[in-house]
């Protein structure tokens, strides 16, 4: 076994099928900490080692926890260029890629709707392929406008944030896709969030109702009805300094924590009734994984 991947195997293989609730969870989340803005071929590495099928059975583990932090490690190997998210599309199958992502999205718990809608997002910041199989009949589009009148402010983010991603005006199937967002009463939806409680939904909102504007401009029906919905569509809702010029669609990750560990575990440290992993969080890792 090359040097370096020793640890890798305890924590994508070893840990992940021990019967302790908090070994599964301390695994999943130092994984989802190594491979957050992390470059392909370290995510590659993990998944050579971990495959799929482990990440989805994690993605259903009893503990709900774990669930969370394994769509945490999915939300990250689709943050980056198109080609992170093609190569996910790869390891899963399309197929079960949108199976995974629609039973998520049904959830009952917030946090792991958030996880995957965000995963979405990141997934609509990849090639024009990878928005339509989000658009597909088995997709995400109708969750993602479900969500958008979600009770806790954070899950209405990502799913507006999901809207502006698909939207992106220099998309060439950008308005192809409003359409088919507005047949699913998107653009309602939106409006009804106009002056939301929460100034980072209320921002994004008005981010959304822009670009459904713009992308619009040639179609005089569904501009009208935009125009006649509220006022606030009459005036100027540039995007904000973020998303000012040309930039690419935003595709967050879930940022590296260690909250996990608990009673004074270290991040580098993970009792699993093994010797403990020397685990760096650093690149240099990537480095031993060659």
């Amino acid at each position: 076994m090359p040097e370096g991947t020793t640890g890798l195997r305890v924590l994508t293989i070893d840990c992940p099928a021990l019967n302790q609730d908090c070994c599964r969870l301390n695994a999943v989340w130092a994984l989802k900490n190594l491979i957050y803005q992390a470059e392909l071929d370290v995510k590659s590495a993990v998944m050579d080692q971990l495959s799929f099928p482990r990440l989805q059975a994690l993605m259903t583990d009893s503990e709900l926890s774990v669930q969370e932090q394994a769509l945490a490690v999915l939300r990250n190997l689709a943050s980056g260029q198109a080609s992170h998210v093609e190569k996910l599309v790869q390891w899963a199958t399309q197929e079960q890629l949108l199976a995974v992502l629609k039973d998520q999205l049904s959830s009952e718990t917030g946090e792991v709707v958030k996880q995957a809608l965000y995963t979405v997002c990141n997934i609509a910041t990849g090639a024009e392929v990878h928005k339509a199989m989000l658009m597909e009949p088995s997709g995400a589009a109708a969750k993602i406008v479900q969500h958008i009148s979600h009770s806790w402010a954070e899950v209405r983010l990502a799913a507006v944030w999901c809207i502006i991603n698909l939207t992106w005006p220099q998309d060439p199937g950008a308005e192809a896709r409003v359409r088919a967002l507005q047949a699913l009463g998107c653009a309602e939806k939106l409006v009804s969030l106009v002056g939301d409680t929460e100034m980072n939904v209320e921002d994004r909102v008005q981010v959304a109702l822009s670009q459904f504007r713009h992308v619009t401009s040639s179609s005089a029906e569904l501009r009208q009805w935009l125009a006649s919905t509220n006022s606030i569509l009459d005036t100027d809702l540039s995007p904000t300094s973020s998303e000012a010029g040309e930039p690419s669609p935003i595709g967050p990750a879930e940022q590296p924590s260690s909250e996990a560990l608990g009673n004074g575990a270290d991040v580098a440290q993970i009792e699993s009734g093994l010797n403990p992993i020397q685990f760096s969080l650093s690149r240099n890792l990537s480095r031993n994984l060659d």
